[in-house]
């Protein structure tokens, strides 16, 4: 018989094919939570979009609304760049094999 094991074929074969989009997956995931985290801290659950709400939009101190928005911006994009380039690494890896 000749071949891998279903373990060895899993792990090897249909894993790492299926990596790079698992990770976009991930990535996608992580920013779309965040994304809610701070649409529902603007209607009270607490959090950035709270922070946001209370302290930028209500007493009118457009500095930490504007801090608050620069920092979900900035937060958004690593996220975005490093999920990026762990996919394109993950498939150069797999062009190379």
């Amino acid at each position: 018989m000749s071949g891998g094991s279903i373990w060895q074929i899993v792990t090897r074969a249909q894993l790492s094919e299926a990596l790079p989009a698992i990770v976009a997956a991930i990535t996608l995931n992580v920013i779309s939570m965040i994304e809610y985290s701070a649409i529902a801290g603007t209607i009270g659950a607490g959090g950035i979009g709270y922070l946001a709400v209370v302290y930028g939009y209500q007493r009118f101190d457009n500095h930490i609304m504007i801090a608050t928005i620069v920092v979900l911006i900035a937060t958004i994009q690593l996220i975005q760049f490093i999920g990026d380039r762990l996919v394109a690494a993950l498939r150069h890896h797999q062009e190379t094999f």
